[in-house]
């Protein structure tokens, strides 16, 4: 070897092991290992998961990883980048070569969203750059790396509402998931509920499921050979059966996924008697014809001394009709909100009240009619001010107190009644008694004592 080359290998060698003292060999991340988790089941991604090829030390972490950069849309569906410093990152307990990193509760993620490609969304996003510290602690744009990540969430189910017939006909119920799933066991049902009277837990028995064409609502019915104890109720909640399904990139529900709770509507009743027995007196001489009382809710007015109709009004269930019905018939309006996520505005919601009575023969006895605003204050019990049926319950009962229009107290017999109950809400009609199969007339015995 002659002194040139003797010269040249040994400046070489020298250069390298001199660079060497400043940067320290990486070790190269996973190609199909680093994932994007739901870690609590709620749907909105809460960790990253980040595999390497060797062993991760916590002086390699802090001596080489300067952050990691990540994309994910926010609440308002745009596209967002966040940095995590590496004092950020944690080496996972039981395998050195992962590293976990956990967003905080108040992080401003996009909710129900567990895949990777969905259209709703800006894209990019789901992207992960891997940055490096250089011997100057300064990050440079050729000393990244790129992550190939995948998805690792389980579906979730973003929203349920239930139909109830009380038990008198099929009940359906509508789930939607936060993206298309396919059923993991055959012959089985995918829910399981509880009861929000009992706290148990039982398999959710179906009579039909029905997907729609993507894989993201489901709607079952419930006919009434499904027994009792196995049929939903508004208020009770329901999630997915442990294993019984799958996203399309193989992820199954975990053990113990969290309930949702299943909002619904049962079937607006009219109450009425139809036969009463009353004691003709001074003191019902001294009432009005008519009187509208606001009762507690599910009382038991008209009791067998008293005649007229009544309904109950209020609560949840009200509240989630009128939504079921802006969503039919006022889509633009809320299109793309969730049922939770529709507003209804108390001073828009009335009630109506209406009794026409006749003798027997169709001779007119009396009528009256009644139109009650759900801020009405008697909801709340107050004199004055504003109340809120929908956070007051009530039944509302318009009597009739045995007395033609001239108040003269009527004798026994027979007397055709028309009522008219109707719940309205911003110029839409909520509820309609008199259009359930011709219900609203009808033959009352009255017996004078």
């Amino acid at each position: 070897m002659n002194a040139r080359i003797a010269i040249i290998l040994a400046t070489v060698f020298f250069t390298t092991e001199a660079f060497s003292e400043f940067i320290t060999p990486t070790i190269p991340p996973s190609s199909n290992k680093n994932f994007f988790r739901d870690t609590n089941m709620d749907g909105r991604m809460d960790r990253l998961e980040l595999c390497f090829l060797g062993n991760i030390t916590q002086e390699y972490l802090e001596n080489t990883i300067d952050s990691v950069c990540f994309t994910w849309p926010d609440t308002l569906a745009t596209s967002q980048n966040y940095c995590i410093q590496h004092n950020a990152l944690y080496i996972d307990s039981t395998s050195s070569r992962r590293l976990f990193y956990d967003l905080p509760q108040s992080a401003n993620i996009q909710p129900n969203l567990t895949e990777l490609n969905s259209i709703k969304f800006e894209k990019p996003y789901g992207s992960v750059m891997l940055y490096y510290k250089t011997e100057s602690n300064s990050i440079v744009k050729n000393d990244s790396s790129e992550l190939q990540m995948k998805d690792g969430m389980a579906p979730v189910i973003k929203e349920a509402s239930l139909k109830s017939t009380q038990g008198k006909g099929t009940d359906t119920l509508i789930v939607t998931f936060s993206e298309g799933v396919l059923e993991n066991q055959e012959g089985t049902s995918i829910f399981e509920f509880k009861s929000s009277k009992d706290s148990a837990i039982r398999e959710l028995r179906h009579s039909t499921i029905q997907w729609d064409l993507t894989n993201t609502q489901a709607t079952l019915t419930f006919g009434t050979e499904v027994d009792k104890s196995q049929r939903l109720s508004p208020r009770d909640s329901i999630r997915l059966r442990a294993l019984a399904t799958k996203d399309m990139e193989l992820n199954k529900v975990p053990e113990n996924s969290p309930f949702h709770s299943v909002p619904g509507t049962y079937p607006f009743t009219t109450f009425t008697n139809p036969s009463a027995e009353f004691f003709a007196n001074d003191s019902l001489k001294r009432m009005p014809i008519f009187q509208l009382l606001f009762m507690p809710f599910e009382s038991n007015s008209p009791s067998s001394s008293e005649m007229g109709v009544a309904i109950d009004i209020g609560g949840q269930e009200l509240e989630n009709a009128v939504k079921e019905t802006l969503r039919d018939r006022r889509k633009s309006q809320v299109e793309g909100l969730n049922l939770s996520e529709i507003v209804v505005e108390p001073e828009k919601l009335f009630f109506s009240l209406e009794l026409q009575i006749f003798t027997n023969h169709g001779a007119y006895v009396a009528s009256t009619h009644s139109e009650i605003p759900c801020t009405d204050s008697r909801f709340s019990g107050l004199s004055t001010g504003n109340g809120n049926c929908l956070s007051d319950s009530k039944r509302l009962f318009l009597r009739w107190n045995f007395m033609s229009v001239d108040h003269r107290i009527v004798g026994t017999g027979v007397f055709i009644f028309k009522t008219l109950v109707a719940i309205s809400y911003d110029g839409l009609v909520i509820y309609r008694n008199d259009q359930e199969s011709g219900k609203g007339l009808y033959s009352w015995g009255v017996f004078r004592r």
